[in-house]
Parts: C-alpha cells; sequence; structure tokens
C-alpha cells in the first residue's frame, strides 16, 4: 500500500492469503471458491516478519511512475500500488508476469521465491552479514 512507503522505506506488514468461505447445505459443510484477501499480519508472528525495507532512489523512481499511471487511469482499489482495471494486483498475476518476463527474454521460468534466494545468495556474496540478509527476508534464524 502507498502508505506503507515512508522516507524511502517500504513497510513490510500485510500479504495475500487465501481465504475459503464456508457454508452449511444439508448439514454438511461445503467450501466456497477460494478468494484471495489481504491481510493485516504476516505469515507467522516474529520479530523479523513486520519489517522495513530500504528502496534505492531507481525503486523510488519507478513507484513514482506507477503511481502517476494508476491516478491518471483511476484504477480502483486505492492505495494499492499495483493495480488494473479490475482493481489491486494479485500474487498469481504477478507470478504470471514474471513468467511471461523470463520467456520474453529467453530465460529459466523464475518464481518470486527464486528471486527472493538469488537476491540472498548476491547479498551474500557480496560480504552483507547473515544476520543482514535474515532480516532483510524477514526471517529468526
Amino acid at each position: 500500500m502507498w502508505d506503507d512507503i515512508e522516507d524511502g522505506y517500504i513497510h513490510i506488514q500485510r500479504m495475500e492469503a487465501t481465504e475459503n468461505d464456508l457454508k452449511i447445505v444439508d448439514n454438511e459443510i461445503v467450501f466456497t471458491k477460494p478468494r484471495n484477501v489481504i491481510v493485516d499480519h504476516l505469515k507467522k508472528k516474529n520479530d523479523s516478519e513486520d519489517r522495513y525495507l530500504y528502496l534505492a532512489e531507481k525503486a523510488l523512481t519507478i513507484l513514482s511512475q506507477v503511481k502517476e499511471v494508476n491516478d491518471r487511469k483511476r484504477f480502483p482499489e486505492e492505495g494499492f500500488i499495483f493495480r488494473t482495471e479490475e482493481g489491486r494486483t494479485t500474487r498469481r498475476q504477478i507470478a504470471y508476469c514474471i513468467e511471461k518476463a523470463c520467456a520474453k527474454i529467453g530465460m529459466p521460468v523464475k518464481s518470486a521465491h527464486d528471486i527472493r534466494r538469488t537476491v540472498a545468495s548476491v547479498l551474500y556474496s557480496n560480504g552483507i552479514p547473515l544476520d543482514e540478509i535474515r532480516r532483510f527476508l524477514g526471517h529468526t534464524d
């Protein structure tokens, strides 16, 4: 959310989760189609999950351009950073964009988790202490 960006940092404090609605039909529990919702907590509660990540100047410039497009096109779901005509961008839509970009440049498809591991490896190979990498990724150990 745009409110999570301040003074060159983004506050990581929410996540997308899949939620099933359930109903009782003829004394049986029936799950409806899963839907993705934003929750104001992360997977687990630990000191590292709720964190602030530094945004490089280039990232801030790109985010500023994203905001201009959102405002110009009047996309719904105010407050969300990545939006389309249908509303906020889901994690599946982001995964699809990554897959498409990889295919376009002829490289093997990388998941968001693969990219996350690569970032950790690059940080480590550039001498960043493991404790800093751990905190950056939101891990306790």
